[in-house]
């Protein structure tokens, strides 16, 4: 049986040569976010429950490394037994790395990219909750790729944001 494709459309293309960058909205059900959300959330208890050592704080951050692991835990700083992140993570979630394999995600990166064939470079879970989420000044990765080589500038990057986004639960602002 042949596999949908999620191809970008023709006024998709034109947003993103215009502006860089393509939103798509209701890519996955509600059903789907909520599934996707629970297992953030079942790999954050599992990172929680682990016994942890010392975190240095960084800036606004509280990391941690764990080598075991091959990951890095991000924690509030104002709440540091409160998770805010962790990258990279599908190695520790089969579930989380079928969602980042999806079609819906990777064939438009495959445009974006111009390849035939996409992989995960890195993927990264942010948990900003409202209340004791911290602020975080918006950045561009790119810097922190460009280590990795010429490869870095055919990266595409996909957001799935799993909550509704409003002012009291401190959703993302794009002026």
């Amino acid at each position: 049986r042949a596999r949908a494709v999620f191809l970008m459309n023709a006024q998709e293309r034109m947003q993103l040569a215009r502006d860089a960058y393509v939103v798509r909205e209701r890519v996955f059900s509600p059903h789907e976010t909520a599934r996707m959300a629970a297992d953030c959330e079942q790999l954050m208890a599992e990172l929680v429950a682990m016994k942890r050592a010392a975190k240095p704080k960084v800036g606004g951050y509280v990391f941690e490394y764990r080598e075991e692991l091959e990951t890095t835990v991000k924690w509030e700083r104002d709440a540091p037994d409160q998770p805010r992140g962790v990258e990279p993570f599908a190695h520790l979630s089969p579930a989380l790395k079928a969602w980042g394999e999806d079609p819906r995600l990777l064939d438009p990166c495959k445009e974006v990219c111009g390849a035939d064939e996409v992989v995960l470079f890195t993927e990264k879970l942010n948990m900003k909750r409202a209340g004791t989420g911290g602020y975080v000044q918006l950045h561009q990765d790119f810097p922190y790729w460009e280590f990795y080589g010429p490869q870095a500038s055919r990266v595409a990057t996909a957001l799935v944001q799993l909550d509704d986004f409003t002012i009291e639960n401190g959703c993302l602002q794009v002026t």
